[in-house]
């Protein structure tokens, strides 16, 4: 299963044409999660409404502006709980590109099933969601990501 989490604050414009372009690419097994900080232009009532044409949207409605780290630490952190194999982050303003996403994820389907294995060590985790604290999860998924 591959997560998108996409961080949002008074995006409305952009996030409808975004999720279409995503599900556009016809990746299976693909969930868009939308973290949107009570964005007072209705941002996660445009989300909710592409629930009936795109099933696998989630909007997690925050109560106020909590800021971009901790929407990819709770974001990063539901996609994991719910069982995402690879989570990837995007930002709503089209600042990257959608079609990077299926160009990612056929270089991630290439990698060999021992390397994805090794990449994929509990280690590296060390325990998100029980005494690692949410910064900390956050710096070792940044370090994975961007490594």
């Amino acid at each position: 299963m591959f997560t998108i989490v996409i961080p949002t604050y008074n995006e409305r414009e952009n996030i409808v044409p975004l999720v279409r372009a995503l599900y556009g690419l016809g990746i299976p097994d693909l969930y868009v999660l939308v973290v949107d900080d009570a964005s007072p232009d209705g941002t996660a009532d445009a989300v909710d409404a592409l629930r009936g044409e795109f099933p696998g949207v989630e909007v997690l409605r925050r109560p106020g502006k909590m800021g971009l780290g901790s929407a990819y630490v709770e974001g990063f952190t539901r996609a994991l709980e719910a069982g995402a194999d690879v989570v990837i982050q995007m930002d709503a303003d089209f600042s990257h590109d959608p079609a990077d996403v299926a160009r990612l994820i056929a270089a991630l389907e290439a990698t060999s099933q021992s390397d994805r294995a090794a990449s994929q060590a509990a280690p590296l985790w060390g325990g998100i969601g029980s005494a690692t604290s949410p910064a900390r999860a956050h710096r070792r998924l940044r370090a994975c990501c961007c490594a």
